[in-house]
C-alpha cells in the first residue's frame, strides 16, 4: 500500500492531489497559494547550529499522510471465519497490528445498550428522552448531543440510528447494571465493563477483533461466535 502510494505521488499524481489539499486548506484559511508557490511556500522553518531545514505545504501534507495507520478486518458472522486481516499499511516500517489494538469503543457501545434494552422487553418504537440531564452524582457532568441538540424525545430506533447521547445517558440510567454487564461478557469482551454513565461514550478500550466478534452476533440471530 505504502509502496504503490509513493508510485503514484512519484508519477505526479498524488503530488497534484496534494498541491489542491494544501490550495483548500490555504483557501479557508484566507491564505493565498498559487500552484507555483504551494512547494516553495515554507510551512516552518526548523534551525540550530548545524543545520536548518524548510518544510513546505506539500511535503508536510505528504508526510503526514503517511503517517496515517487503519487497519481491517472481515469476519463471517455466520461461523466466525476471519476472511481479511490488515493490521497496517506497511508492517516493514510501522510493525504494529492495529486489528489487535486496543482503542476506545466511542458510539460503537451504543447498539450493545440498547441490544440490552430489547433484550429486556423494550421495543423499537418505545420512546426516549432527549431533555438534557445534569448528573450531580458525577461532577455535574451534562452530558450533550454531538450537535448541540436536546428536547422532545427519540424512538429506539432513531435515538441509535443518529447516535444520540442525551436519549442513551436517559436509557442506562433505566438499564438494569447487572444485566448490561451479563451481555457485555456475553458477546466476549476481555476486559470488564466500565462503571457509571461516561460507558455510554464508549470508555473502555477494546480491540477490532474483540468488536468485530461481538458485532457478529447481531448478524446472527444473536449467537456469539468464536474467531
Amino acid at each position: 500500500m505504502q509502496r504503490y502510494f509513493n508510485q503514484l505521488y512519484a508519477k505526479g499524481k498524488s503530488r497534484r492531489n496534494l498541491v489542491q489539499l494544501a490550495q483548500k486548506i490555504a483557501k479557508r484559511k484566507q491564505i493565498d497559494l498559487t500552484d507555483e508557490t504551494v512547494k516553495a511556500r515554507s510551512l516552518f522553518t526548523w534551525e540550530n547550529s548545524d543545520s536548518s531545514m524548510e518544510v513546505s505545504v506539500e511535503d508536510s501534507l505528504l508526510h503526514t499522510l503517511k503517517q496515517l495507520h487503519a487497519g481491517l478486518l472481515g469476519v463471517n458472522p455466520q461461523n466466525g471465519a476471519i476472511l481479511t486481516w490488515i493490521g497496517g499499511i506497511d508492517f516493514s516500517h510501522y510493525p504494529y497490528d492495529q486489528v489487535l489494538a486496543k482503542r476506545q469503543l466511542a458510539s460503537t457501545f451504543k447498539p450493545i445498550l440498547y441490544a440490552e434494552a430489547l433484550r429486556s422487553g423494550r421495543k423499537p418504537c418505545d420512546y426516549i428522552s432527549n431533555e438534557n440531564i445534569v448528573l450531580s452524582d458525577y461532577d455535574n457532568w451534562s452530558p450533550q448531543n454531538y450537535d448541540g441538540s436536546s428536547g422532545g424525545s427519540y424512538s429506539f430506533a432513531a435515538a441509535l440510528a443518529n447516535s444520540k447521547n442525551l436519549p442513551t445517558v436517559h436509557l442506562y440510567f433505566e438499564t438494569q447494571q447487572e444485566r448490561l454487564k451479563q451481555l457485555w461478557n456475553d458477546l466476549g469482551f476481555i476486559d470488564p465493563l466500565h462503571e457509571g454513565p461516561s460507558v455510554i461514550l464508549g470508555t473502555n478500550s477494546v480491540s477490532m477483533l474483540e468488536l468485530a466478534i461481538a458485532c457478529s452476533s447481531f448478524a446472527n440471530g444473536g449467537k456469539v461466535v468464536d474467531s
